[in-house]
């Protein structure tokens, strides 16, 4: 069953989770667990105000709507160079009686709540446009 529902979220991705903004005050805010990290990523780059996120769609009961990572922002380092910066995250869905779930556990739908954990960053050479 849980084989079944990791597939269906990862191939039927417009059913369940979509684009959706994001600020990087939004981001810092989940970062503040991992203060070493956020202070790696900004004295590194400058952060673009707004990115991309995933979007918990309406299957989600009680959390439809909420952004979740990875986060994308295009970010700039020190030298002038441009980067896409992706931030993610270890994601814990809990239900309103405080049971945690499992990654895959059919049960994420009704979660009442989500714990983000920042677990790292990455950086991609950021593509110039083609007119």
């Amino acid at each position: 069953m849980r084989i079944l529902l990791f597939l269906a979220i990862a191939l039927l991705p417009s059913l369940s989770l979509a684009g959706g903004s994001v600020t990087w005050k939004e981001v810092q805010t989940m970062l503040a667990k991992k203060p070493e990290l956020r202070k790696l990523i900004e004295s590194t780059f400058e952060v673009e105000k707004e990115g991309d996120a995933i979007r918990l769609g309406r299957q989600f009961e009680n959390l439809g709507g909420l952004r979740i990572a990875p986060y994308r922002f295009k970010a700039t380092a020190k030298d002038g160079s441009v980067f896409l910066l992706t931030v993610n995250s270890q994601k814990t869905f809990v239900l309103e009686d405080g049971t945690r779930l499992a990654t895959g556990d059919e049960r994420m739908f009704k979660a009442n709540r989500l714990i983000e954990v920042p677990t790292g960053f990455s950086v991609e050479i950021e593509q110039p446009v083609i007119e």
